[in-house]
């Protein structure tokens, strides 16, 4: 049995430091998102690392519910959060039509296409819009060259990375 651990892929200087910013970003949002930094390193860029946890749950549940919520994320969850992202499907889905028309008070059964942004992997809908996603994308593309991403981007690629999905965006 073999215990050693693949090393990471090698990563340029100016894709370490992409990585290390939206990770930094997403931490230091400013009241924005989910999350709430315990631990946190952010120089040298290649060991940029954050412990974080589930800020909501602490509202919503117990102590230990949050306490449980700690994931330390760096920048191979920064990377797998954009894989995610790089990788999703447009796919047609039907939305729910509502139940009474808000103008006339009488029930609308017309069926709605959408076409939405799907997880490749999990087939989970990301609830990113498109523009968003390409916008993330031309970043990806660019190290952060061109595009302009914000703190709801980098939160989208953590919460991507975490959970399949945007969920709290």
């Amino acid at each position: 049995m073999n215990d050693t651990i693949a090393p990471t892929r090698q990563r340029s200087a100016e894709r370490i430091q992409f990585l290390s910013d939206i990770l930094v970003t997403a931490v230091e949002h400013a009241g924005y998102g989910f999350i709430e930094a315990g631990d946190y390193e952010f120089e040298p860029a290649a060991a940029t690392y954050a412990v974080i946890r589930d800020r909501y749950i602490l509202e919503s549940g117990t102590e230990a519910e949050y306490l449980d919520s700690e994931q330390r994320i760096d920048l191979d969850t920064i990377a797998k959060g954009l894989g995610i992202i790089r990788r999703a499907v447009m796919r047609e889905v039907v939305a729910r039509p509502a139940r009474v028309s808000l103008d006339k008070g009488i029930p609308n059964r017309a069926e709605r296409r959408e076409t939405v942004l799907h997880n490749a992997a999990t087939g989970q809908r990301l609830y990113m819009s498109p523009e968003q996603r390409r916008n993330i994308l031309e970043c990806d593309r660019t190290n952060g060259e061109e595009g302009d991403y914000d703190v709801l981007d980098a939160l989208a690629i953590v919460e991507c990375a975490l959970f399949g999905e945007v969920r709290y965006g």
